[in-house]
């Protein structure tokens, strides 16, 4: 079955359900937030069915790009899977952007609708609205007669309705531009198909017990476990916003077995009681987006257990591409062996062929750094306003090196190796090493050594520029609260765990680090 059937079958089968609950976080409410709103399976698929058939009246076509800005909601689940059954592009926007950014968004995806939610009527207030476009408040008298319009009405007759095939486009996922522009990367249906298939093998199959805490943004790849959970007839606490005080009451009160969480999330939720909260019933902790601090993971192995599963993928495609299981998190063995292992993201993940390759193209040999290349299933199909050939290695003024080249090989622009038994660690972007006196350092490294002070909360290194050595290793550090720490004994302790051209020649302290409003730190603001 296509995954349209897929949708329709597990409403038909748990129609009077609850399959969304939608949370505002409070962090003085006892349950970590109340809950807004309770969505059954017969409610959501009504919605689904209702905006397909009313964007359709309104004259969207298979194809037509739908955009959305809204927080993580019951009518954000509807409007992504109305692409997914009636072959409209799902754009959804970072709520974080500022309105500079989302002007210049939504004139290259041109959108046929703008769906927004009250809670970003501000913001948009201040963006330009493409000619063409109809803006449509959520809740508001035009998201009325959206889900009022007959079904099969007469933009379903001249559209000859059908489900989209495998290859039809059905989102555009805008890359972070942490390197460079962003560029929107195309995803057919394949992607979604593949990712659905490939996180049920990763996670098993979710049984009717399974409840997954969305509290990441749907906007980014987080929300790729919210379908194969709720098909498999789980269902999805949505919470509007992450506040670390509020995790640990949401997992207990909803019996939250499954969560997706960045590793800054993750580091606030170990770096709070997580001794004292009760989340027994979690099962699994999936976690991606960013490198993960050795540290972190070793604390949180110690607390919580065999819990976590990593997940390694781009906005160019949908995850996972490699998978560190929960098995695969040594709870025993030599410290040097359970960090090593802990870097890696795991294996490659099935129907997914992955290759590290030199700057000639050729497979490296043993366990060398270079260039990740991937090829699937779940592979995007270009970039948006870029035919297929020209949508392989970007040119240099663009300032990303990703993209497809003849053959379909993802040229990601991580620098990674595989070590013997296969796992691949990634090390960083092929941009970011720092030469310095003829050595390469990679940042992440010397990150994972400061993260493992006590009173380092995170850190993010970079190189500059140095009369003597070329470049030189420069670190910023965000300190605990209620902690304090000198430059001079984050040296030494970096002295002690790195060989010496690796450790920072010199450290600065912050409030905070740069992050783009997917959360990535902009090491190019901290260059600069």
């Amino acid at each position: 079955m296509n995954l349209a059937d897929r949708i329709e079958q597990a409403a038909r089968r748990w129609a009077g359900d609850i399959v969304l609950l939608t949370v505002s976080s409070d962090p003085d409410d006892p349950g970590g937030g109340p809950v807004t709103g309770r969505t059954t399976w017969q409610e959501l698929y009504s919605m689904v069915i209702g905006l397909c058939s009313g964007l359709a009246d309104g004259g969207l076509r298979r194809g037509d790009r739908l955009a959305v800005l809204m927080h993580n909601s019951c009518e954000m689940v509807a409007s992504e899977w109305a692409c997914l059954v009636a072959g409209f592009v799902w754009v959804s926007f970072n709520t974080r952007s500022s309105a500079a950014e989302l002007t210049r968004l939504l004139a290259d995806c041109s959108p046929g609708v703008l769906l927004v939610s009250n809670e970003c009527a501000g913001l948009v207030g201040s963006v330009q609205i493409p000619e063409g476009c109809r803006l449509v408040f959520v809740g508001g008298k035009d998201w009325s007669q959206l889900l009022a319009a007959p079904i099969g009405g007469k933009g379903w007759e001249q559209e000859g309705w059908a489900a989209p095939a495998e290859d039809d486009p059905v989102r555009i996922r805008y890359t972070s531009g942490t390197s460079g522009k962003p560029r929107g990367a195309v995803q057919p249906l394949r992607c979604y198909d593949a990712s659905v298939d490939a996180v049920t093998e990763v996670l098993g199959d979710p049984g009717r017990d399974e409840v997954l805490l969305q509290v990441a943004p749907m906007t980014h790849a987080a929300g790729a476990m919210l379908l194969p959970c709720l098909l498999g007839g789980g269902r999805a606490v949505l919470l509007d916003r992450f506040d670390a005080r509020c995790f640990g009451p949401l997992v207990r009160v909803h019996a939250v077995t499954s969560v997706f969480l960045v590793p800054t999330m993750l580091a606030r939720v170990l770096d709070r009681d997580a001794v004292a909260v009760d989340f027994s019933s979690l099962r699994r902790i999936i976690y991606g987006g960013a490198p993960m601090p050795v540290h972190w993971l070793l604390q949180g192995l110690e607390l919580l257990g065999q819990v976590f599963i990593q997940i390694y993928g781009l906005t160019e495609c949908t995850w996972p591409v490699t998978t560190l299981l929960q098995s695969e998190h040594p709870l025993s063995g030599s410290l040097d062996e359970r960090s090593s292992r802990l870097r890696s993201c795991g294996r490659p993940a099935r129907r997914v062929e992955v290759r590290v390759v030199d700057e000639s193209g050729r497979d490296v040999v043993g366990a060398l750094p270079g260039e990740v290349l991937l090829r699937g299933p779940n592979m995007m199909s270009g970039y948006w306003r870029a035919g297929r050939k020209s949508t392989g290695r970007a040119s240099a003024d663009e300032g990303d090196p990703r993209g497809l080249d003849e053959q379909g090989w993802m040229h990601t622009g991580d620098l990674g190796f595989f070590d013997d038994e296969g796992f691949l660690t990634v090390l960083d972007r092929l941009d970011d090493t720092i030469i310095t006196g003829g050595f390469n350092v990679y940042p992440r490294e010397v990150e994972d050594a400061l993260s493992s002070h006590p009173a380092v909360l995170e850190s993010a290194v970079v190189g500059r520029d140095d009369p003597e050595w070329g470049r030189s290793v420069h670190a910023v550090v965000v300190c605990r609260p209620g902690t304090q720490v000198d430059e001079q004994e984050l040296k030494q302790h970096c002295a002690a765990l790195l060989s010496d051209y690796k450790k920072p020649r010199t450290v600065e302290f912050a409030d905070s680090l740069p992050r783009n409003p997917s959360g990535k730190t902009l090491r190019r603001v901290l260059r600069s």
